[in-house]
C-alpha cells in the first residue's frame, strides 16, 4: 500500500541498520548499534576496508617499509571500533558500554600487537 513502509526480515544486515523497517519497537537495536551498523556498510568505510586489504596481502609484500606498515595501523584503528561497537551492539550491551568496550578493546589489542610478540602472531 502507498505510505507504507515496507518490512524486512530481521536477520538482514539492512533491517539492523534501519530500526523504522523493524516494526516491532521491543526488538529495536540501540541507537549506538545501528550507527556502528551503517557506518560498516558506508562507502568510506568500504574503501578503508578495502584498502587494509590491498595493503596487507599486496603492497607490503611489493613495497615493504614503513609508509605500507603505517597504512595498515591507521586503517585498523579506524575500522575496529566501528566493528566492534557494532558487535557489542548486537550483543544488547547499553550504547556508553559498547563504545567504551570497542575503544578500550582496540586499545589493548594494538599495544599488545605492536609490544609482545605472542599477540602479534595472532595479526
Amino acid at each position: 500500500m502507498p505510505g507504507r513502509e515496507a518490512r524486512i526480515p530481521i536477520n538482514s544486515l539492512w533491517a539492523c541498520a534501519d530500526p523504522m523497517a523493524m516494526g516491532d519497537s521491543r526488538r529495536l537495536l540501540p541507537a549506538a548499534t545501528t550507527r556502528a551498523l551503517r557506518s560498516l556498510i558506508h562507502p568510506v568505510s568500504i574503501l578503508a576496508l578495502s584498502v587494509l586489504i590491498i595493503n596487507d596481502h599486496n603492497l607490503k609484500d611489493a613495497y615493504p617499509g614503513f609508509v605500507t606498515g603505517k597504512l595498515s595501523d591507521i586503517e585498523g584503528l579506524a575500522l575496529f571500533p566501528i566493528l566492534l561497537a557494532a558487535i557489542f551492539g548486537l550483543l544488547r550491551l547499553p550504547d556508553r558500554a559498547a563504545f567504551v568496550a570497542a575503544a578500550a578493546t582496540t586499545a589493548i589489542w594494538f599495544t599488545g600487537m605492536k609490544t609482545t610478540t605472542v599477540t602479534a602472531r595472532f595479526t
